[in-house]
């Protein structure tokens, strides 16, 4: 570590130097291929700067066991185990220049682990006293990490928006019962009303029109009938809320499960590559039977009620 101590050291005597960076925290799959691009392109930059001189590599590596790898071997890395306690959980890259005045640092991490302290699955810094050479190294590694991004829409949910879009809609369903309970109360009234009018000319001879009378009356139990069974269907609001308030509850537990079949900070050499292959063969297999399963079932239903509603016929 003392050389890049000393790299610190010597940018910190100089203000003239330009530092750019960047975190993202969203999904990454880094293969071989991409790996080594990314390093040809730091290699690339290099060379541009200091007379086709290239760099100093140091790889910082890592485990699942907590063990920490430092090696200035790619080919090492790549031809790692990666699985079970060996498999790789932060993987850092550590550039620079022999004038030990330009660095550019990498780090992918699987910050969903427990075994890592980063809290973003990637980060890198760029120092040079050259800003044109910062800015354009900044550039292309950006494009180079947008390749293999992931931005997989599994991990957007957190407890706070879970927690929130549970209370929007406990507050929509008390407003709607609300409405709908004030509606009833007022088409009771009015129905009372009828009734009444009715029995007061009843009560004082007068000429009633029966069969207009009927149809008020009818016309008045039917509209609250189907404010009724309308406000009966208000349940079904709790099957939307009741998984909401489960993920909530059980967000951890939840996390992990997406995790384990939605793995999105992937390194994907060594043995991890069976294991991945695997993992997205049974979440596809359990996917399309779940999606099997509904459509037979709404199928099913869809039948049963059109032969039922012949048989009443």
């Amino acid at each position: 570590m003392y050389i890049y101590n000393q790299i610190n050291q010597i940018m910190s005597a100089s203000n003239n130097y330009t530092e750019t960076s960047r975190t993202i925290n969203s999904g990454f799959l880094l293969n071989e291929q991409e790996f080594r691009r990314l390093i040809e392109i730091i290699i690339e930059q290099f060379e541009k700067i200091e007379d086709k001189s290239t760099p100093d590599f140091k790889f910082i590596i890592k485990n699942f066991n907590g063990f920490v790898i430092e090696t200035h071997d790619l080919d090492f890395i790549l031809k790692m185990e990666n699985d079970g306690s060996s498999q790789i959980i932060d993987l850092e890259i550590n550039s620079v220049s022999k004038s030990l005045q330009n660095t550019i640092i990498i780090l992918f991490s699987n910050n969903f682990s427990d075994r890592t302290k980063e809290d973003k699955s990637i980060r890198y810094s760029i120092k040079s006293e050259n800003r044109d050479w910062a800015m354009i190294s900044s550039s292309l590694i950006d494009d180079r990490l947008n390749k293999i991004n992931i931005n997989n829409k599994a991990f957007t949910f957190t407890r706070r928006l879970l927690l929130s879009l549970t209370t929007l809609l406990m507050i929509g369903m008390l407003t709607y019962l609300m409405f709908n309970l004030n509606s009833i109360e007022t088409k009771n009234v009015n129905t009372l009303k009828v009734l009444k009018n009715l029995e007061f000319k009843l009560n004082h001879n007068e000429n009633i029109n029966f069969v207009k009378a009927l149809i008020e009356v009818e016309r008045s139990k039917i509209n609250n009938n189907q404010d009724i069974a309308f406000f009966g269907k208000t349940k079904y609001f709790m099957w939307v809320i009741i998984p909401f308030l489960f993920i909530m509850t059980f967000f951890d537990s939840v996390k992990k499960i997406i995790i384990k079949y939605f793995p999105n900070r992937i390194f994907y050499w060594g043995d991890y590559i069976d294991k991945y292959d695997k993992i997205i063969k049974r979440r596809n297999i359990f996917i399309g039977f779940v999606f099997i399963t509904l459509f037979i079932s709404i199928v099913v239903n869809l039948f049963s009620n059109f032969l039922w509603a012949q048989i009443v016929k």
